[in-house]
């Protein structure tokens, strides 16, 4: 199942030679140079911006740039219900499922914009993704930049109740999220495998894969708790907050996720 409207493995005829046209199989008989190639390209993925899914390395997990550039209006509207959301009592399951039922992967994939230094040449969002046998999480965002990919793991927790304590120190919400980032590390010396596999089902074309995702390296992971709101954070907190920046871990609250979401729409670009 595609996690968007769309199934994106399935090109209309129009799009069909749009991606023909991109592969230069029908550019005619001379060779037209490189400037020329790139505005058509262009042009090309304006007019069909499927195209960009189909050719990806994970058609149905691709977070497509230009659908994002091209869906203004849609995408605040979303956002503004998500806050509105985010002022009842919910649950993460309840976030989850807006998220889903939305199709609102870019307010997850909106972390890669300015919290890491990936995602801006290729970017991908799993959801729920399987840690065999005993874990999962709630988003799997992988992103390349010059170096290749890397993977960021991000667990939800509540938006309200028993985030932080009143000197600052972490709560009950946080300090299960951040145990669960220590379970996925540990799980991930032994059994990247098990995350090869559940990524692998996902290669519906059968692509060949870059060699990131075969050997695990722990430098291209990073981890994310989002929990909570900003009044949930003090000084000491935010102390905190950098001290696991610096291991690798964001700890994010909801309204950094609502304020990434809005700069991600008006810029049009991961």
């Amino acid at each position: 199942m595609s996690l968007f409207d769309k199934d994106y493995t399935k090109l209309s005829h129009p799009e069909q030679e749009a991606l023909e046209k991109i592969h230069n199989k029908e550019e005619g008989s001379f060779l037209i140079r490189d400037f020329e190639k790139l505005s058509h390209r262009l042009e090309v993925y304006r007019n069909f911006p499927f195209v960009l899914n189909y050719d990806s390395l994970f058609p149905k997990n691709h977070l497509n740039t230009v659908e994002l550039a091209t869906s203004n209006i849609k995408n605040i509207a979303i956002v503004q219900k998500f806050s509105a959301l985010l002022s009842t009592e919910i649950t993460e399951r309840d976030i989850l499922n807006f998220i889903r039922d939305n199709r609102a992967y870019f307010i997850i994939g909106s972390i890669l914009l300015n919290y890491t230094i990936y995602g801006h040449h290729d970017r991908y969002i799993f959801p729920e993704i399987e840690l065999p046998p005993n874990f999962q999480a709630d988003f799997l965002l992988i992103g390349k930049n010059s170096n290749g990919y890397h993977f960021l793991l991000i667990e939800l927790e509540n938006p309200t109740g028993n985030i932080t304590l009143a000197d600052g120190n972490f709560g009950n919400a946080i300090r299960k999220g951040l145990n669960q980032i220590d379970d996925w590390r540990d799980w991930l010396e032994n059994n990247f495998n098990g995350l090869r596999k559940a990524i692998e089902k996902l290669n519906i074309f059968n692509k060949q894969l870059p060699k990131e995702f075969y050997e695990f390296d722990s430098t291209r992971f990073e981890y994310a708790v989002i929990a909570g709101r900003r009044s949930d954070y003090n000084d000491k907190s935010n102390r905190l907050k950098r001290k696991l920046r610096r291991n690798g871990v964001f700890l994010l609250h909801y309204d950094n996720l609502i304020e990434e979401s809005e700069k991600l729409i008006k810029s049009g670009n991961y």
